[in-house]
């Protein structure tokens, strides 16, 4: 199982709390959320 969130990078401070609380890792994407798709694309294609 793949336990993996991207948030973005304007809401990076949130990123222990967000782990700790959820049990995935979280990971730290472009600033905006708009840009979450092409970065997910490039990172996990």
């Amino acid at each position: 199982s793949h336990k993996k969130i991207v948030i973005p990078g304007a809401v990076a401070v949130l990123k222990g709390k967000l782990e700790d609380e959820s049990g995935w890792e979280v990971i730290v994407g472009p600033r905006e959320a708009a840009g979450i798709p092409k970065f997910a694309k490039e990172q996990f294609a």
